[in-house]
């Protein structure tokens, strides 16, 4: 990050001042995510256990934690904000089977789930319209479900690849399979209602004779070669149905795919340390592009045998530019046309494909209040929903 340093206000135990080595436009925003977040020095003196002993300043205390089980909470009655939260506790579960999950919210079990997989949408919509449950779906800039694609090795560091993967794939298929509304089809990280979105992008559209034939080019580039790879899915039913899906289009093309599951822990550190050919992947949410900005710079590519955020081991000079003028540049003109230019250089370039739009579900039990509708802490609205995540400062139950 080009921040040079960063130095205490005398007699203001809460301001500070952050020199930046150059304009960062949306830094302020940044500060409201990760960025902005400070660990306590108990928690980075603790050593690795510090994750186990969380230390914030948020509306809940951390109370335990048993993996694959619960994480428990309680009432911080510290909180800096008077009267809130509400509830007096929360337990979170992790209820990796989506059937399982909705019959837990159906049979009072838990009071809230969320969701990005489509497949139970029409199920939570019929609860809802059935007066059974409440039902939120996710507005404005969301999670891209996708194809990570590893470009720096074989056989997908040949762009001729990378785009017949994307010829090959039919989304009418993909969006039948999993309920998901045609209208969430993606040809770009953003969705076609952001004001940074490129109508023009030029994202590769469905053609399997052009897939077939740049697969041709690459096998006789190739000795007669067919293209391999291993394609990764984590264990859940409904991903391994999309992957099944997937490996008999791309293979109609001409590809030959090993279909692989992983749990989600190690198919998530795949993308961080590259061993991973194309990985079935939900990324890139940030409403402003800059916030996709360590995703795809040159600079967060993993040495060999490290890690990094560049999953996709994406190495451009053009995205590279135009992630640092969208960044730094003042004028709004120009920031929109930098990633207007970062969207169509995507489109040639072909680093991953996209399958569709997300969006999240978040159901509710009916005496559930407030888990969408909060404020700021000067009373303005706050955005409801952010990628799945919503916050539970003012929830509260009416019973």
């Amino acid at each position: 990050a080009p921040i040079e340093d960063v130095t205490l206000v005398e007699g203001e135990p809460l301001a500070a001042v952050v020199h930046l080595d150059q304009p960062w436009v949306v830094f302020p925003a940044v500060l409201t995510n990760q960025g902005g977040m400070l660990m306590a020095p108990s928690q980075l003196d603790a050593g690795p256990a510090g994750s186990r002993q969380p230390v914030g300043t948020g509306p809940f205390r951390f109370v335990d934690w048993v993996p694959d089980a619960k994480l428990n909470v309680v009432r911080n009655d510290d909180y800096w904000q008077d009267g809130l939260p509400y509830l007096d506790e929360i337990e979170f579960q992790p209820i990796t089977d989506l059937q399982s999950r909705v019959n837990a919210l159906e049979t009072g079990s838990i009071d809230v789930l969320h969701m990005a997989q489509q497949q139970l949408r029409p199920k939570l919509t019929q609860l809802a319209e059935e007066g059974k449950i409440q039902l939120w779906f996710g507005t404005g800039e969301e999670d891209e479900a996708l194809i990570l694609l590893n470009n720096s090795t074989e056989p997908f560091n040949d762009v001729r690849l990378r785009k017949a993967l994307a010829q090959a794939t039919e989304h009418n298929e993909y969006f039948e399979a999993t309920s998901t509304p045609p209208s969430r089809k993606a040809d770009s990280f953003l969705s076609s209602d952001s004001p940074w979105y490129a109508a023009d992008n030029g994202w590769p559209t469905y053609d399997l004779d052009a897939a077939k034939q740049l697969v041709n080019e690459w096998k006789a580039d190739h000795g007669g070669e067919t293209p391999t790879f291993v394609f990764r899915t984590t264990p859940a039913p409904e991903q391994q149905s999309v992957g099944q899906l997937l490996e008999r289009q791309w293979e109609a093309a001409g590809f030959d795919v090993t279909l692989e599951t992983m749990e989600q822990t190690q198919h998530i550190a795949t993308g961080l340390s590259g061993n991973y050919q194309a990985n079935l992947w939900r990324q890139f949410s940030s409403p402003d592009p800059d916030g996709e900005f360590h995703w795809w710079i040159s600079t967060a590519i993993a040495g060999e045998g490290s890690t990094g955020l560049n999953f996709a081991r994406l190495d451009d000079p053009q995205v590279d530019e135009a992630l640092r003028t969208g960044r730094t540049n003042l004028d709004p003109v120009e920031r929109k046309k930098a990633y207007a230019d970062l969207q169509r250089r995507m489109s040639e370039i072909v680093p991953w494909v996209y399958l569709s739009h997300l969006q999240w579900m978040l159901a509710a039990d009916l005496d559930v209040r407030d888990l969408t509708n909060t404020t700021l802490p000067d009373g303005t609205p706050a955005m409801p929903m952010v990628a799945g995540v919503h916050r539970m400062t003012q929830t509260w139950l009416e019973s």
